[in-house]
């Protein structure tokens, strides 16, 4: 089957272009997880996606929970935190 063929067949299906707030958050999540606990992907991450999720009050406290028992997600935040404060 080739990727046209898919496209056409599911397109009625997934007609969205973009992802939904929620599925935003979920990918992040779970890229997070994914990734070594390296400082240089992890200040990417919190300065790019985790800072952008953190402006929304639906998000904020979701994140702020994970902050308490991830440490890969406090140490993201902690990092964007030190490079703001220098």
């Amino acid at each position: 089957m080739s990727w046209r063929s898919i496209q056409k067949r599911y397109a009625k299906r997934f007609c969205t272009d973009h992802l939904t707030d929620e599925q935003h958050f979920r990918l992040l999540v779970t890229l997070i997880d994914r990734v070594p606990m390296d400082d240089k992907i992890l200040w990417m991450i919190g300065d790019g996606p985790l800072s952008k999720a953190l402006g929304s009050a639906e998000c904020r406290e979701q994140i702020e929970a994970l902050r308490d028992t991830n440490p890969k997600v406090a140490q993201a935040i902690r990092l964007v935190e030190e490079d703001s404060a220098s």
